[in-house]
């Protein structure tokens, strides 16, 4: 008795689209080379194949591919579920310009559209001159979009400076300036070192505390000739 066996092994191509585009894709537990559309042609043999398609910030798809045509190719398209929504942070004449945090990271200054946030918890905070910080607690949920509008409580007072006798010395405070000879504005509540300076002068220095809501007038004497 002869037995005649032959073994055909049979194969068909599988055309696989992904979004987004820099996902990763594994094929049996092998990483697979997407190209800048997301998109790879493999020549795989029948049976059923398993895969994993993975982001950041997405939601990872799992599952399987079956071939079985020997005449016509496969197709695969996943587009995986968003895992972040979108935020929005709105801001009045107070707080426009001001350094927004999340999670205590710096990501830009007010007004903020469409920042894209991975779902979860999230703490929100903004700082700005004049003005108590702003903190607040949002939970972002998958594809949704929150926006929020930071009210800002005032943390200043106004104050007046003056160096006497000299209308052309530099008035510092905290090493910036301020004006020259007077300045009068708001200064954050706190302590504040203020100087008068000139070229070719000595640097008069002041230390001050600043109360809110109290108004003060402060006055140097005018910087010496060196």
């Amino acid at each position: 008795v002869i037995g005649n066996v032959k073994a055909d092994c049979l194969t068909q191509i599988l055309d696989v689209n992904i979004s987004p585009s820099d996902a990763e894709l594994f094929i049996n537990g092998l990483k697979q080379n997407l190209d800048s559309n997301g998109h790879v042609s493999l020549q795989l043999p029948f049976g059923t194949h398993n895969y994993r398609v993975i982001a950041n910030n997405y939601h990872t798809e799992e599952s399987q591919v079956v071939i079985n045509d020997k005449e016509n190719k496969h197709t695969l398209s996943v587009k995986l579920k968003q895992a972040f929504g979108y935020l929005n942070v709105n801001s009045t004449s107070e707080s426009k310009g001001g350094e927004l945090y999340i999670d205590d990271i710096r990501v830009g200054t007010l007004p903020i559209s469409q920042f894209p946030l991975k779902s979860g918890l999230h703490q929100i905070s903004v700082n700005q001159k004049l003005y108590f910080p702003y903190t607040e607690t949002i939970a972002m949920t998958d594809s949704a979009t929150i926006t929020i509008t930071p009210i800002l409580k005032p943390n200043y007072a106004e104050c007046e400076i003056i160096v006497d006798g000299d209308k052309d010395a530099m008035i510092y405070d905290n090493g910036d300036l301020l004006g020259i000879g007077r300045w009068k504005g708001f200064l954050e509540a706190g302590e504040h070192i203020i100087e008068a300076r000139k070229i070719s002068h000595t640097t008069i220095t002041q230390k001050i505390m600043v109360f809110k809501d109290t108004s003060r007038r402060i006055s140097l004497s005018n910087p010496m000739p060196i």
